[in-house]
């Protein structure tokens, strides 16, 4: 049995994809699992989907687990969108959320720069706070049992 330390996913590029630590296949969509006893694996959507059934979780639980995990997988995608853009102009093309920067007196006189790394920034910025309440939510699952071996053999 293992629990869950911490959960991280990552959206990559064709080029920059890796192989599913589980099944094998070649993954984009990436969910980094790190568990309690330091083991770190790498699971593309579908058999990251199949741990939950490897858990001890109720329907409601993994519910709640599929939201929390949701929220965690569009605050980084958010976050590399940001990353991703240089200018207003790049990021309107994008959709990102530049109404604020655009339309509100706190963000008189500050650079583009400063407002995407509103967005950014490790510490403080919005998507940091998005990850880490998803990070929270998904900690209330750190007593959850996995049985890997079963995982493993599907």
């Amino acid at each position: 049995m293992a629990y869950i330390k911490d959960i991280r996913f990552d959206s990559v590029d064709r080029k920059d994809g890796l192989i599913c630590d589980r099944c094998g296949a070649y993954i984009r969509n990436i969910y980094t699992v790190t568990y309690s006893d330091g083991l770190v694996a790498r699971y593309g959507i579908e058999c990251f989907k199949k741990l939950f059934d490897a858990g001890k979780l109720t329907d409601f639980g993994r519910k709640l687990m599929m939201k929390a995990l949701k929220r965690l997988k569009e605050a980084y995608e958010t976050r590399e969108k940001w990353l991703s853009v240089n200018s207003l102009e790049e990021a309107e093309k994008k959709n990102l959320d530049v109404y604020p920067f655009k339309n509100y007196e706190a963000w008189k006189g500050h650079t583009f720069e400063e407002y995407k790394d509103f967005w950014v920034n490790e510490e403080r910025g919005f998507t940091a706070s998005d990850i880490k309440r998803a990070k929270e939510d998904l900690a209330r699952f750190k007593n959850v049992n996995f049985d890997l071996v079963a995982f493993n053999k599907e």
